[in-house]
């Protein structure tokens, strides 16, 4: 990531928008000039203005700004979850976290809670269809808990889902501090 000086970048801004109208970067007079005046150019202008005013948005720094720390899940908020219907894994973990959406919070990822589900028995990796590639799909202890798999897709592209149930999503409320803590 790279940071300019922002009076430049103004300046620069001023100069590109003079030639794009058509115009002397410096005494802001008509000019004839037949390459400033070149659709071609023209456009090519307009986009590099569109850049630099991108930038001096983000206060001259090219790329993404430096994000602020992310502060760890608040596991208090899974006292305020509610069930609402069977769902996959990562709208679950988008549901656990709506109470905080106005922080910046770090959600667990949704391979995360699979391989801590997965190195505790309750999900598995099988080959669903010869040939396919291995999904995650519950195991006995899964299933008792409320975990089940959802067939999806097209021929020769299948997929499973795993989808918790009431009783699965309150099994990994009641779990998710444990697995906060282990993943």
């Amino acid at each position: 990531m790279r940071e300019f000086d922002v009076k430049k970048l103004d300046t620069a801004m001023v100069y590109i928008s003079r030639m794009a109208d058509g115009r002397n970067p410096v005494n802001n007079e008509e000019t004839n000039d037949e390459i400033i005046n070149n659709p071609n150019v023209i456009r090519c202008l307009h986009f590099v203005l569109d850049v630099l005013r991108e930038t001096r948005e983000n206060d001259g720094v090219i790329g993404r700004k430096i994000s602020q720390q992310k502060e760890p899940f608040p596991i208090e908020i899974i006292d305020q979850f509610v069930y609402r219907e069977d769902q996959s894994i990562s709208h679950l973990l988008n549901q656990f976290a709506e109470p905080a959406k106005d922080r910046n919070i770090r959600k667990p990822s949704a391979v995360a809670v699979n391989k801590w589900l997965g190195a505790n028995g309750y999900l598995e990796k099988r080959m669903i269809r010869p040939g396919g590639k291995e999904n995650w799909v519950p195991t006995s202890k899964g299933e008792a808990s409320g975990l089940y798999a959802r067939e999806g897709g097209m021929p020769g592209n299948e997929y499973v889902t795993v989808m918790y149930s009431q009783k699965g999503q309150m099994f990994l409320a009641d779990h998710f501090e444990q697995i906060l803590q282990e993943i």
